[in-house]
């Protein structure tokens, strides 16, 4: 299940507001970034492994271009 996080409400999203919300084939300013929250045990640790590989991949190319622009 998803939701829509704004300054002033949380609504449950569908599949067609997510759509929207990634772009939906074009990047607008409302679909800047996502933010995520996952529930851990106090007692569990979270490791690397709990991120899926395909954003560490994305934060690894990402942390690789500010390198080079520095």
């Amino acid at each position: 299940m998803w939701y829509n996080f704004n300054d002033s409400r949380v609504i449950e999203a569908d599949f067609f507001d997510l759509a929207e919300m990634f772009g939906g084939g074009k990047v607008k300013s409302s679909n800047a970034y996502m933010l995520m929250y996952r529930l851990f045990s106090p007692n569990e640790p979270v490791s690397e492994d709990h991120i899926p590989l395909e954003i560490r991949n994305q934060v690894i190319e990402f942390n690789d271009r500010q390198q080079v622009i520095v």
